[in-house]
């Protein structure tokens, strides 16, 4: 079973994608950089089996990003992770904040 509280990580918070997360998504997902490596975000939803939380500013609640787990295998204690960074908050290391700032070893 998948702890539903929000996680507090170095400022930001992963909670669970809001209805209002979408007008920030959509200017995400406007940039060219974001429609080049992720063309259909802003119209993705969570796939079977993939757990995803919105990235949030601590301070001021704005979406920053977001992270998902997919081919999980509870098994064997294993997924898939991603991410992504919203534009205005590139270079400022949401990816390795939002997992806590640990390496993600193969």
């Amino acid at each position: 079973m998948v702890n539903e509280s929000p996680i507090i990580a170095d400022g930001l918070v992963l909670r669970k994608p809001e209805a209002a997360d979408l007008p920030e998504l959509a200017v995400a997902s406007a940039d060219r950089e974001m429609r080049r490596w992720l063309p259909g975000l802003a119209n993705s939803a969570a796939k079977s089996g993939e757990l995803t939380w919105s990235v949030v500013d601590q301070a001021t609640g704005k979406l920053v990003g977001g992270v998902a787990l997919s081919r999980v295998d509870e098994h064997n204690g294993t997924a898939e992770l991603s991410f992504w960074a919203a534009p205005w908050a590139r270079r400022q290391r949401i990816a390795s904040r939002g997992c806590g700032g640990h390496p993600v070893g193969v």
